[in-house]
């Protein structure tokens, strides 16, 4: 094991704790290189709604599959047109879902329906609106061109096309799109099945009075309520009290059970902060420990026997809210191939409304408040913590804002990326 030191008593970095720090980047890179593993699951096109699509969608047929009217009207031949006539003897009519009719005489049309397919020999359609029946002849009223109205076949997409890529989010108009390329089931990633794991004896359950020395467990609630917007359902909450045996046991049948565990608490530098220790017992492969990043700097992550992805959050309330916000959401939503950041607004960018100095020698996660300017851009006002056990203040946030460790002064009006608390 690499040996673990803590922050200098002035609250800079020691040179030490630097070197087995990575960096935010790193961190990042880490977990798409190590990403826990999916599964995927065939359900019906009507299921699929807000799932992640794991297939892709090809066209079927050209689309549209002929040449289909765009409007209500007549067709004609264009040569007729430009031969000079200007009065067309109405022949018949192709509705729409009938086969296909043919116009066979010289200076005649068919009148034809929106969605029908157009009549053979013909190769242009006029809206009812610029022409008039008179004793069953079409007067044209206005100029004409070649396949004016209508819609051509394989404009849209030719067969074969790739119509929807894998990895987005199925909304209706893509499970229309689906259907119109004759998908009736597709294939979709499989939500994960997660366990929230809060650890520490100092916690109590809400319907508890807690003493003195004691707290309400309130991690598990916000990282719950965090996943459930970005459409994480399957999640179930554990308690384990700081014991290696009861540790030991119950991340056993947790690691067992569960394909994404994400744990609050015990992986700092305390003399009860048995979990990484646990984990490799467990052979969950540590893939890093911490990150140069204020707060939650001793975040945890591992992989488990079976893919598992292992989270073990910081247990300050704080840290571990943002961690999971700006790590684990993000990270399972790309193991699963999801084009997070256009299809569920994972983050944006907006610009500070005031000066702000940090100065210590970290990336800093600054909570904020967000507004819409005149020019409708993002504008991001401070709103610091009093340190990472202060939940309170991020009552009055929207997000944070990820501040760059190259600098220590940020000024008003500057850029930085926005991550809003839940899905936009």
């Amino acid at each position: 094991m690499k040996p673990r030191r803590g922050i200098a008593g002035n609250g800079f970095v020691s040179h030490l704790e630097r070197e087995y720090m990575i960096s935010v980047q790193k961190a990042e890179e880490l977990l798409a290189l190590y990403p826990p593993a999916v599964f995927t699951q065939t359900v019906s096109l009507e299921d699929s709604l807000h799932k992640v699509l794991a297939q892709s969608i090809s066209s079927k047929r050209d689309q549209p599959p002929f040449h289909r009217v765009a409007m209500d009207g007549i067709a004609l031949r264009f040569d007729d047109y430009k031969k000079g006539i200007r009065s067309f003897k109405v022949a018949n009519l192709q509705k729409a879902g009938e086969p296909q009719k043919t116009l066979d005489a010289e200076g005649a049309c068919i009148e034809v329906m929106t969605g029908a397919v157009l009549p053979k020999n013909t190769d242009c359609v006029v809206r009812y609106e610029d022409i008039e029946i008179i004793d069953g002849y079409a007067q044209l009223n206005i100029e004409v061109d070649f396949m004016q109205n209508i819609h051509q076949k394989g404009s849209d997409h030719q067969q074969g096309t790739e119509v929807l890529p894998a990895g987005v989010k199925m909304t209706s108009p893509r499970i229309g799109i689906a259907a119109s390329n004759g998908y009736s089931q597709v294939q979709i990633y499989a939500m994960p099945k997660i366990a929230i794991v809060s650890t520490g004896d100092e916690l109590v359950d809400l319907q508890e009075t807690p003493q003195d020395h004691q707290i309400y467990r309130s991690n598990s609630f916000s990282l719950q309520a965090e996943l459930n917007s970005f459409g994480f359902k399957d999640i179930q909450s554990f308690h384990i009290e700081d014991n290696k045996e009861s540790l030991l046991e119950k991340l056993s049948f947790i690691l067992n059970e569960y394909g994404v565990v994400i744990l609050s608490g015990g992986v700092s530098m305390g003399k009860f902060d048995f979990l990484p220790q646990i984990l490799s017992d467990l052979k969950t492969k540590e893939i890093f420990h911490k990150i140069s990043q204020r707060p939650g700097k001793p975040f945890w992550y591992g992989v488990g026997e079976k893919g598992q992805g292992v989270y073990a959050l910081p247990g300050n309330p704080v840290s571990c809210l943002v961690c999971l916000r700006r790590y684990v959401v993000p990270a399972l939503y790309k193991a699963m191939g999801s084009r997070l950041d256009v299809e569920r607004g994972s983050q944006s960018e907006g610009v500070l409304a005031k000066d702000f100095t940090f100065e210590k020698n970290l990336t800093y996660f600054l909570p904020v408040k967000a507004s819409k300017n005149h020019e409708n851009i993002i504008e991001l006002l401070p709103c610091p913590t009093n340190g990472s056990g202060d939940y309170g203040a991020l009552g009055e946030s929207d997000g944070f804002i990820e501040l760059p460790l190259e600098k220590t002064f940020f000024k008003k009006g500057e850029s930085y990326k926005y991550f809003p608390w839940g899905h936009i």
